[in-house]
């Protein structure tokens, strides 16, 4: 029996751009993308990743045997999944996602967030809301999920490309901060391994949905 798999798609992404990795898979795996960009906003907008976790966890149902996916945006969300609602069993891949920013970047992403909805727009081809973009910038200006990672029980797995530096230092901190964690490598691969390396990051999702 394989475990169910569950996709979070990073921030300029839509949930189609799983595509090329479910063409990878293997028709056994039963792998259902979850729109990342729809989770987590209260009727003022704000987003918030605890609620965010909660919804996951409602489209989750009951049982262990999952696998849950999450790319850039969508590993941010998925790792505060796994710290809100720790099970022993369940599985996690997270692909070229923050755990805690660097300090640069905060103020710019704050003053950056009209160009950053136009640059999602223009990517995910779909309307965004100018307040929902500018909360998930706020959210990423104040991120650290470092404090809190030690609540993980499940396993993860921290997919890197090779090309995709800035994520290194954010792998090593899962791996000391989780008991049951570990860094892979996708060679060749960029920040979005969906579309760089759908067949390498097919590979790791197959091999944790039948473990």
């Amino acid at each position: 029996m394989t475990r169910r798999v569950f996709l979070l798609q990073g921030l300029a992404q839509n949930p189609e751009d799983w595509s090329k990795v479910l063409q990878h898979l293997p028709p056994d795996i039963a792998a259902e993308p979850v729109d990342a960009l729809q989770l987590g906003f209260g009727p003022e907008q704000e987003l918030s990743l605890e609620q965010a976790a909660a919804e996951l966890e409602e489209q989750i149902g009951e049982g262990d045997d999952v696998v849950i996916v999450g790319l850039s945006y969508g590993a941010v969300i998925a790792a505060r999944h796994a710290i809100d609602h720790p099970r022993p069993h369940r599985k996690y891949l997270l692909a070229g996602g923050q755990i805690k920013p660097r300090r640069w970047p905060g103020p710019l992403l704050l003053r950056a967030h009209p160009a950053a909805r136009i640059f999602m727009q223009l990517r995910t081809r779909r309307r965004l809301d100018p307040h929902k973009v500018r909360s998930i910038m706020r959210m990423y200006a104040s991120l650290d999920l470092r404090p809190k990672l030690h609540r993980i029980t499940s396993r993860v797995t921290f997919a890197v490309g090779t090309i995709d530096r800035p994520h290194r230092k954010p792998a090593r901190d899962v791996v000391q901060r989780v008991p049951h964690s570990e860094v892979v490598e996708l060679t060749l691969t960029e920040h979005e391994p969906n579309k760089t390396g759908p067949h390498q990051l097919a590979a790791h999702i197959e091999r944790l949905a039948r473990s």
